[in-house]
């Protein structure tokens, strides 16, 4: 699957899409969301789920992990995800 045909999914697929081929890379919690990163075929997906809930809100997809990013999630350099991209 690629990053267009991932965004092309409705919301509940792209959940699916990450419970059956994605890998968990690290979550960044706020007051309100919980933010999950996973790695899948290439991309990466970030799956937003409202803390009040539970509620998966939305699932948006990432050709790349910026730096802001990166270190918003606390991910390492040394990563075999990150590396890759």
């Amino acid at each position: 699957m690629t990053l267009a045909e991932f965004n092309a999914l409705d919301l509940d697929h792209r959940c699916e899409a990450i419970w059956e081929w994605g890998f968990y890379i690290s979550r960044n919690r706020t007051e309100q969301f919980n933010k999950v990163l996973y790695s899948i075929n290439g991309f990466f997906a970030e799956m937003v789920l409202r803390l009040e809930d539970n509620k998966i809100t939305d699932v948006i997809a990432y050709d790349k992990v910026t730096p802001v990013e990166q270190t918003a999630y606390f991910i390492k350099k040394d990563n075999p995800f990150i590396r890759v991209s």
